[in-house]
């Protein structure tokens, strides 16, 4: 059970439940396992806001708009796993079947649309899905070198009973904009081999079919309907090592790591509003300093990273780059208990976690409101003491 109330002006109240209770015999790799899962949250939210109203001292940097936004989800879960494994070849059986339910309440707009009760609205849902994986694994050697081949099949069928959007004010229902009920099933094959020619060059090839079946019978006849879908996707990939991970040890107690990609996303269709994808990221750094000087002290320094974002078609709004360090250092009690003190956001930047830019209106505002950026702060500095006990 836990409870989190974040840097919010309106507590986000968050309240949430969940625990596991699993079985199992035999080995990980000859044996079986059933395992039950149960999660229950609450919570009110602080979505994005416009920049106006930071500009005009309507709100604070940590303010919001719709004090009833928020939420509810209640999930359940079986899973039954199974595994045999003889000689250099690993047999695996997955079933699982879950129930969820999820109640979203949001307003993004806030009096656009109308004007007296405002734009709200809830996505809710009840979801039935049932399904399973089997895969095969064999490790052996082809043209004398090392290689590991997986084949195998999954199958998924979802029942949506209802999923509607509904338009509301304080978070209960004034009209339904559409419910549906939707029947899918989505079943795929695969097979894929991994060469490691050298310490330093691996190549994999492999194929995955997909096919995908859904039924929809909607309160709007025109949004309703069934059909039948398919698609075959190649795999050929090269990969440079070596293959201990993305790290360096620099001493014994001492590791670094990275990540680092660049993008370059355009429409490939010419329109008149420009060619930029709104939001793509054009570069993200993932990078972090671990140590361990000694077995019961531990500690780790990450930096997260995004490049600024065009917002628009013609990237004539871009949103800012992001920055944020994030640290830990800890005590290890014993074999399964552990002290941690985490520190996020440690220089306290104040910068955004995502920007929109999009049209809403606010008490005051023109009545077809106003093009403006939509922004959603990052976490200020702060500090969480944690007993990690483990079984």
């Amino acid at each position: 059970m836990s409870h989190t109330d974040g840097p919010w002006q309106r507590p986000d109240d968050f309240q949430k439940t969940n625990a596991v209770l699993r079985y199992s015999r035999g080995t990980a790799q000859n044996g079986f396992s059933l395992t039950g899962l149960v999660y229950s949250a609450d919570w009110k939210s602080t979505d994005q806001v416009p920049q106006r109203a930071l500009d005009r001292g309507l709100i604070g940097r940590f303010g919001l708009i719709d004090p009833s936004n928020g939420g509810q989800e209640n999930r359940q879960m079986a899973v039954a796993d199974w595994q045999r494994t003889s000689g250099s070849t690993a047999l695996r059986a997955t079933g699982y079947t879950q129930r969820n339910s999820l109640n979203l309440f949001s307003n993004f707009t806030y009096f656009l649309d109308h004007p007296d009760v405002g734009d709200q609205f809830e996505q809710a849902e009840r979801r039935v899905t049932a399904g399973g994986r089997v895969t095969v694994r064999h490790l052996g050697r082809v043209f004398a070198r090392r290689a590991e081949s997986v084949a195998g099949v999954q199958v998924r069928r979802d029942w949506l009973r209802p999923v509607g959007l509904y338009h509301t004010a304080g978070a209960e229902r004034l009209s339904t904009t559409r419910e549906d009920r939707v029947g899918q099933t989505m079943a795929g094959v695969f097979a894929q081999t991994e060469i490691e020619w050298s310490r330093t060059l691996r190549t994999m090839v492999g194929v995955r079919a997909d096919a995908y079946q859904y039924a929809v019978r909607s309160d709007t006849p025109l949004n309703s309907g069934r059909g039948v879908s398919g698609l075959v996707n190649p795999k050929l990939g090269m990969v440079f090592g070596p293959w201990a991970g993305k790290d360096a040890r620099l001493t014994p107690w001492m590791t670094v790591d990275g990540d680092l990609s660049f993008s370059r996303a355009r429409f490939t269709e010419t329109s008149p509003a420009g060619a930029f994808v709104p939001g793509a990221l054009d570069r993200v750094v993932s990078a972090g300093l671990a140590v361990e000087p000694s077995k019961t002290v531990f500690g780790s320094l990450r930096l997260r990273h995004f490049g600024p974002r065009p917002l628009v078609e013609d990237a004539s709004v871009r949103s800012s780059a992001t920055s944020i360090w994030n640290g830990e250092i800890g005590y290890r009690l014993s074999g399964t208990a552990r002290l941690v003190l985490e520190g996020y956001n440690l220089f306290d930047a104040t910068v955004a976690d995502i920007d929109y830019f999009y049209t809403s209106r606010l008490p005051g505002d023109p009545a077809e409101g106003v093009d403006d950026v939509h922004t959603h702060p990052a976490i200020p500095r702060t500090a969480r003491l944690s007993l990690q006990l483990s079984f």
